[in-house]
C-alpha cells in the first residue's frame, strides 16, 4: 500500500538530492547515495521487509533534518498500513550512507568518509544549490548532526534488511542542528578600492575546514562547484579585500610566515584567479542574516541580527537591484550594473555610479557584504 508525502511548501527551500532513501518504523530515514552512476539513483537489488522504501528519485532536506518526497512511502508492512510516523513532515534524516558496489557477497562493517570527501560527493549529486541561503554549510550542519556518511559495500547475495540493520545500529552524534557562521574573511575596507585591487570573486558559499583549508562552493554553468582551497590557497583567498597586488602577496606572506615559502602565495593567486575565485573588482551577496519580502515593485527587508526595528523599504530601482542580486546570488558589481542596465534599458556608465551608492547603503545597513 502506498501513501503519498507531498513537499511541504511552507519548509521553505529544501537541500534536494539524487538519491533514494529507507525508514524504520519510527520514521527515521537513511539516506542511500551511490558512489558510482551519479546521474541515478541506487537500485536495490531487493525489497526490505522491515524497512519501507521512498520512492522517487529525489528527496528533499530541510534545515532541521526533515526529510520529504514528492512521489510515495512504500510499505512492507504485513497489514498493508503505512505507519502514522511515515506521515508528510515527520520522517527524519538519522544517516547519510553512500553505497559501494562488491561482488563480496559478506555484511561488512559500515566505514565513514570525511566530511570533505563527502561534500564534493554530495554536492555532485544534489539539485538547485543556488535556490538555497547557506547550501555548503547546511548539508554540513546535517552531517554534523548524523555523522560522517557511512560508506557501505552493496551486493545483490547479502540481505537487505542486515545491510540496513547495519547502518541503523550506527550511533548519530545528535543534538540541534546549526549552521555555521559565515566564514571569516578580511573586511574590505571600501568598495571604491578597485583600481589594481585583488578581490574575491563571485561564490554561493564557504566553510572553514580543518588545518587551515577553506570549502568554497561558487554558480559554475548553471550549477554549484565546490572547490576545496589548501591552506596557501585559503590564506591568498582571505585576504583579498580590493588590496593591490604587491600589497597583498605581502600580507600574506607576513601572516603565514615561516609556514608556507612565499612563491607559493603568487602561484596560488594565479590559480585562485584562473578559477575565477579571485577578480579584480568586488563582488556583492546578499547576507545570511538578511529576510525580506516583495510586493507591487517594493521590497521591505529586515537585518534578522539588528532586530524588528531596522526595517528598510526599497522602492523603483533600488527593489529592481535587490531582486537581481538575491535571484542571483552573489554578483561581480560590472555584472549587476550591467544587468540593470538591460533592465532599465540605459546606458551602463550612465547608473554605475548609483548603482555602486546603493550597494555601499546596503552595506552599511548590514544587509549585503561584498565577497
Amino acid at each position: 500500500m502506498t501513501k503519498p508525502v507531498p513537499v511541504d511548501p511552507a519548509v521553505g527551500a529544501m537541500w534536494r538530492l539524487r538519491a533514494t532513501g529507507v525508514a524504520d518504523r519510527e520514521g527515521r530515514v537513511a539516506v542511500l547515495v551511490p558512489v558510482e552512476n551519479a546521474g541515478r539513483p541506487p537500485s536495490m537489488p531487493s525489497e526490505p521487509s522491515r524497512y519501507m522504501r521512498l520512492g522517487g528519485d529525489v528527496l528533499s532536506i530541510d534545515g532541521q533534518g526533515g526529510v520529504f518526497t514528492s512521489s510515495t512511502v512504500e510499505s512492507a508492512d504485513a497489514a498493508g498500513e503505512t505507519p502514522a510516523s511515515l506521515t508528510a513532515g515527520a520522517l527524519r534524516l538519522v544517516r547519510v550512507v553512500l553505497l559501494v558496489p562488491d561482488e563480496d557477497p559478506t555484511v561488512r562493517d559500515p566505514q565513514t568518509w570525511s566530511k570533505e570527501r563527502a561534500l564534493a560527493m554530495l554536492v555532485e549529486r544534489s539539485e538547485a544549490l543556488t535556490a538555497l541561503r547557506t547550501p555548503l554549510r547546511t548539508i554540513a550542519a546535517l552531517l554534523d548532526a548524523v555523522g560522517h556518511p557511512v560508506v557501505v559495500r552493496w551486493s545483490a547475495a547479502v540481505s537487505v534488511d542486515d545491510v540496513l540493520d547495519a547502518v541503523f545500529d550506527v550511533a548519530a552524534p545528535g543534538g540541534p542542528i546549526r549552521v555555521a557562521p559565515e566564514v571569516e574573511t578580511a573586511v574590505i575596507a571600501t568598495a571604491s578600492v578597485r583600481v589594481g585591487g585583488i578581490f574575491r570573486g563571485p561564490f554561493l558559499d564557504a566553510l572553514a575546514l580543518p588545518e587551515g583549508r577553506t570549502a568554497v562552493l561558487s554558480a559554475h554553468l548553471g550549477g554549484a562547484h565546490l572547490r576545496i582551497l589548501d591552506r596557501t590557497e585559503s590564506a591568498v583567498w582571505h585576504a583579498a579585500d580590493g588590496a593591490p597586488l604587491g600589497e597583498l602577496l605581502m600580507r600574506v606572506g607576513r601572516l603565514t610566515a615561516g609556514r608556507q615559502a612565499g612563491v607559493s602565495h603568487a602561484e596560488a593567486m594565479t590559480t585562485l584567479h584562473a578559477e575565477g575565485l579571485l577578480r579584480e573588482e568586488p563582488s556583492w551577496s546578499v547576507r545570511a542574516t538578511a529576510a525580506w519580502v516583495a510586493e507591487d515593485e517594493r521590497t521591505t527587508v529586515l537585518d534578522l541580527a539588528a532586530g524588528p526595528s531596522r526595517l528598510l523599504a526599497l522602492d523603483g530601482s533600488a527593489h529592481w537591484i535587490w531582486t537581481i542580486l538575491a535571484e542571483r546570488s552573489s554578483l561581480t558589481e560590472r555584472d549587476l550594473v550591467d544587468e540593470c542596465a538591460r533592465l532599465f534599458g540605459v546606458a551602463a556608465d550612465s547608473i554605475a555610479a548609483d548603482v555602486r551608492g546603493l550597494l555601499e547603503q546596503l552595506r552599511n545597513e548590514g544587509l549585503l557584504r561584498p565577497t
